[in-house]
């Protein structure tokens, strides 16, 4: 008798585990940030009441999400990417660019790069890449790539390419760098790219160069930088780069330098940083850069932690200090959304 009650027990159990194996979980389901001892449903209200050690409970935010700059509300049913995003760029319609390591976005194949629509859906859009992208620029209709990858959009391109915004299609523009592209910058006919190849446009360039936005080949404009190039940034008047380096253009800048978008020349321009700078944004409205990286001073010897704003009137820092307890590696200036996302390094 006890052998049948046992028989009927793992019968039981077995079936059991086969129907909890068959239900779906929900991906949008709000999250707490501590152990959940009790759950309640009021089914008349509809309402699910949580009891538990967490402090505050918001939906899942994995690799990206799309955030209201007003009141940070998410957009819901935003298509999540499986792996990180790295870098993000506004379609100028209410979408984005999305670039990283990741393959799916929402139910889509989408290798490495994609499109997202206003409503935070996923397009058409296609340009699949083999590895990972990780510089987006936009110049008219064309959207320039930049990334560790050698083929994009069915064809071979070694890190770094040029699509339609359009459609995703790839054109002839082929530069061939050598190793890993970071940043990208354009104003009108040149196009600005740091990284750490050693490579590109037919010429030797360390880890920084400009080239022509028509045929891809360097252009005579040689700052040759000592370690990598991570970000470049342009104001109506000037270049700004930021990176590993100590020594740029045959002069000490340690990871920070200005050049003249004019002439080419480098500038007095000195911030210091005692660390790798890793993303920079300009704001025409108080004439300053924002710079965020690994970093703990900068601008004239000040403690800054991860993050600073520069005043560009000389190099010092001005007496803007979030001081961040973690890495700094992208910033960004938004209007009414903004693009959020996890990144790893």
């Amino acid at each position: 008798m006890r052998k049948l009650l046992l028989l009927l027990t793992a019968i039981l159990t077995i079936a059991n585990l086969q129907k909890l194996t068959a239900q779906t979980l929900e991906p949008h389901w709000w999250q707490t940030n501590g152990v959940v001892k009790s759950i309640v449903k009021d089914t008349v209200n509809n309402i699910v009441y949580l009891g538990g050690n967490f402090t505050s409970i918001a939906p899942p935010v994995n690799f990206g999400a799309q955030l209201d700059l007003a009141n940070g509300a998410q957009t819901p049913n935003f298509s999540e990417a499986n792996d990180i995003i790295r870098t993000s760029l506004p379609d100028g319609s209410g979408g984005w660019f999305i670039g990283g390591d990741f393959t799916m976005v929402g139910d889509s194949i989408r290798q490495f790069i994609a499109h997202i629509n206003s409503s935070g859906q996923v397009t058409n859009w296609k340009a699949n890449a083999n590895n990972s992208v990780r510089a987006l620029a936009i110049n008219g209709t064309t959207l320039y790539v930049g990334g560790s990858f050698t083929t994009i959009g069915g064809q071979t391109r070694n890190r770094i390419a040029a699509l339609s915004a359009a459609t995703g299609s790839i054109n002839t523009w082929n530069p061939n760098a050598n190793n890993n592209v970071y940043t990208i910058a354009v104003n009108s006919n040149t196009v600005y790219v740091g990284g750490a190849f050693t490579s590109i446009g037919g010429q030797t360039r360390n880890r920084i160069a400009s080239l022509d936005a028509t045929t891809g080949l360097a252009t005579a404009w040689n700052k040759n930088a000592d370690n990598t190039v991570w970000t470049i940034v342009l104001s109506p008047t000037s270049i700004y780069v930021g990176g590993d380096f100590i020594g740029i253009s045959g002069q000490t800048r340690s990871r920070m330098a200005e050049f003249n978008i004019s002439t080419g020349n480098m500038t007095t321009f000195y911030p210091g940083a005692d660390g790798s700078v890793r993303t920079m944004v300009y704001s025409p409205t108080t004439t300053s850069l924002f710079v965020g990286g690994l970093f703990s001073t900068i601008g004239g010897g000040y403690y800054r932690n991860k993050i600073a704003e520069i005043y560009l009137g000389g190099s010092n820092a001005t007496g803007w200090d979030p001081n961040a307890n973690g890495n700094v590696h992208t910033l960004f200036f938004g209007w009414k959304y903004t693009l959020c996302w996890r990144r790893i390094y």
